[in-house]
């Protein structure tokens, strides 16, 4: 909630005293500014050697300070335990009827693709 009017540096918009105001978390991400070729799927982007400046708010997929996640970190340990666990025991592939590129729905929430992406898993048969 805005706490106080705010002009909008070299725009004529002008945000009112308790106006709700939602960041748009995916255009950030999705800013060549903060992030080179953000369309490449690059997770060496957040190595230790080219981590984003960690003074800027430009990445925060989970918000910051006080109000972050509480759960956040919880969250990430159990997606990497589910997803290690998936992987060790499928091989997963894109299956046919999935349209590339990807396109994703501009008016969602959280970013998804439209239409979904379809996959096929192959159980792995350890010896």
């Amino acid at each position: 909630v805005c706490t106080k009017k705010y002009k909008v540096p070299d725009t004529d918009v002008t945000i009112e005293k308790g106006t709700y105001v939602l960041i748009p978390i995916y255009a950030i991400h999705m800013d060549p500014e903060y992030f080179p070729n953000p369309e490449i799927y690059d997770p060496d982007r957040f190595s230790d050697g080219t981590k984003t400046n960690p003074n800027s708010f430009a990445y925060m997929p989970a918000g910051v300070g006080p109000r972050m996640c509480l759960g956040f970190k919880f969250g990430v340990l159990e997606a990497s335990i589910v997803l290690s666990l998936l992987l060790s025991r499928f091989k997963f592939s894109v299956h046919p009827d999935t349209k590339m590129p990807l396109k994703y729905d501009a008016w969602a929430f959280s970013p998804h693709p439209s239409p979904p992406i379809k996959l096929v898993a192959e159980r792995i048969d350890k010896l």
